[in-house]
């Protein structure tokens, strides 16, 4: 189902942003669509990576001390916004789990998890995940829904009545992006919004280049909101030479919501953005974007202000994007009736991820190793370490060990067999593609390192999720050809060879079997 499809019979309506049918149609997507909406339609490896479930856990039991130091006896709680197919929470609860003893703390006694999402496809989703059942059986991870819709509110079926004195942690990974926003510009030293126009779904050429943006010269900032300290951020906005920008409403609305329900929140929230706008401003069509659902960059600066006048809160926020650098994915760090600084373990935490070492910085280092070519052991240790043992970055692993054997490098597998198990340990079970071919080329590094067991059980745990399909069969004659068991390896291959028969791998190995056959014969 496209996109557009959701608009049939709004076309070219009029409105402010915010209450357009553009996210009305996000949720009804993500609600028809389910697990499948990852299925190579949104892209998710940045927000749902090993290594930001480990920023965010380092940030969370950075507070987690604070509080304890200060008296704090419950709980934390920590709320995953728009959980998806859960892969993000997957990690943060690995990483809490190998964590928190460390610290004195303990998963089931020091905290509270909910994933959350608007579908009910993927509560059910959840509810069966292998991965996940563990968790939930020890009383760990509790699954709600949560849905929110400028014109309806907030649904969110999760009981509230023991929030009162908790400290909660809310967590949005490019989830702010596609939930409702409101659209300004600046002109002749005013602010005024601008209203949307969305194209006809039934013509041929129909996406994000067709809408169109107005300037409603009656609508201005002083009187826009029923909210005098939003309305004053958006008059703030001029002091910035600011062509245009968006106000993050549905955040907004978002931290009202749990703010009245307890203590105090700490948002962490990741997504592309901007902390300012001295050296970039949103480009044409307010940066909106189509990769399986309309997206946008977030106005964390407008974020940052709200939370500090409108909640007695602090942030702290990401570096501004230098002239002429694309708009990174970054992660910004908000609390509510307090001060960070008041926080010293959970600052000194946050200051090394946002401004020592960027989140920024990880994904640019990450572009720069994609892009040289490594061939050295020295380098795939690095490479592995830097990314956290993702198993997303199985591949190019495989292609760094391959280059290094080709090279004539000398090594024992022994040091880069415990760095596979540990990437295998992180695989999440998703039906898609992507995240089954990362089990796939986990069982192939194993194999190449000739560590037959784990490969044996990364194929048995491959079938049990995936079933005895293409990459079983492939995986399976593999295995056999290392072990020169040809005649079973072509067995296997000869199944693969059926369901793909274009792949010219398979092809190589079955007529090296039939070869190593004729020899021995």
């Amino acid at each position: 189902m496209a996109f557009w499809s959701h608009l049939t019979g709004l076309a070219t309506t009029r409105s402010k942003l915010a209450e357009s049918a553009l996210w009305k149609a996000q949720a009804e997507f993500y609600q028809y669509h389910g697990v499948a909406s990852w299925d190579n339609k949104v892209p998710y490896q940045i927000s749902n990576s090993v290594y930001l479930a480990c920023v965010y856990v380092d940030l969370c039991i950075g507070y987690l001390q604070d509080l304890r130091q200060q008296g704090y006896h419950h709980k934390l709680v920590l709320l995953e916004l728009g959980t998806a197919h859960g892969k993000f929470i997957f990690h943060v609860l690995q990483r809490l789990e190998s964590l928190l003893p460390s610290h004195g703390f303990d998963l089931e006694n020091d905290v509270a998890i909910y994933c959350c999402d608007c579908s009910d496809k993927m509560l059910t989703f959840w509810n069966t995940h292998p991965q996940l059942s563990d968790y939930v059986e020890r009383g760990v991870l509790q699954m709600h829904l949560f849905h929110i819709d400028y014109h309806s509110g907030i649904q969110c079926d999760i009981n509230f009545a023991s929030w009162e004195d908790k400290h909660v942690v809310l967590m949005a990974n490019y989830f702010f992006d596609s939930l409702y926003q409101n659209a300004f510009s600046c002109k002749n030293n005013r602010v005024y919004a601008l209203d949307v126009i969305l194209p006809d779904p039934l013509q041929e050429t129909c996406g994000v280049e067709q809408i169109d943006f107005i300037v409603d010269e009656t609508s201005t900032a002083h009187t826009f909101y029923d909210h005098a300290i939003r309305n004053g951020i958006l008059v703030e906005h001029i002091g910035f030479n600011c062509s245009q920008f968006l106000m993050p409403d549905a955040a907004m609305d978002i931290i009202d919501f749990f703010n009245t329900r307890c203590k105090q929140i700490l948002l962490l929230t990741s997504d592309k953005g901007f902390s300012g706008f001295n050296n970039l401003q949103y480009c044409e069509k307010l940066s909106l974007c189509y990769e399986g659902s309309v997206a946008s960059s977030v106005n964390f600066f407008a974020l940052g202000r709200y939370v500090t006048l409108a909640h007695q809160g602090s942030c702290l926020l990401a570096s501004e994007n230098l002239p002429g650098d694309q708009v990174f994915f970054a992660t910004q760090v908000f609390l509510t009736q307090g001060d960070l600084n008041h926080l010293p373990r959970l600052m000194h935490t946050a200051r090394q991820h946002l401004e020592e070492s960027s989140v920024a910085d990880h994904y640019i280092h990450q572009l720069m190793w994609k892009s040289s070519t490594l061939d050295s052991l020295q380098a795939i240790q690095a490479f592995i370490r830097s990314n956290y043992y993702d198993p997303f970055f199985a591949e190019p692993t495989l292609r760094m060990l391959e280059r290094s054997m080709k090279n004539g490098a000398i090594f024992r597998s022994t040091w880069l067999n415990s760095y596979v198990e540990r990437m295998s340990q992180q695989c999440y079970f998703i039906p898609s593609e992507i995240a089954e071919k990362s089990f796939f080329n986990c069982a192939r590094l194993a194999i190449r390192l000739h560590n037959f067991s784990l490969a044996q059980s990364l194929i048995a745990r491959h079938q049990d999720l995936y079933g005895k399909n293409y990459y079983h069969f492939f995986l399976s004659g593999e295995l056999c050809v290392h072990q020169e068991k040809f005649t079973r390896a072509r067995n296997h291959l000869a199944c693969a060879e059926k369901l793909q028969p274009e792949c010219s791998e398979t092809k190589r190995y079955i007529e090296l079997c039939c070869e190593t056959y004729h020899n021995e014969t």
